[in-house]
């Protein structure tokens, strides 16, 4: 899902794009308004657990795509051509979560 952060009375709040409700029924995912770095921290964090980028097991190694089968920012499906570990995978799933961020960091 994609999520924005919301400007709201005391702070932020993280909410799925267009205000409609999130998965367990509530419009923000969390109830308090948070400052603007745990905000974005909070929406990162909900893109690893839901697993907008999965890791795919391959023989003989491991590479990260997007869940949804769409093509990544670099134009291809997968975030490199050689097969990874898996320790090398999950640290190449948590920088495109990091550059989700930072794109999002230079819009505001």
């Amino acid at each position: 899902m994609p999520y924005e952060i919301a400007k709201v009375k005391g702070g932020y709040k993280v909410q799925k794009k267009g205000g409609s409700p999130m998965r367990n029924g509530k419009m923000y995912a969390s109830n308090k308004a948070l400052p603007l770095e745990t905000a974005k921290k909070q929406m990162a964090a909900l893109y690893v657990t839901e697993e907008k980028y999965k890791i795919y097991k391959f023989d003989g190694g491991y590479k990260v795509g997007r869940k949804d089968k769409n093509k990544l920012r670099n134009g291809r499906y997968y975030s490199t051509n050689k097969l990874l570990t898996y320790q090398e995978a999950k640290e190449s799933r948590r920088n495109l979560v990091r550059k989700d961020r930072e794109e999002y960091d230079s819009r505001r």
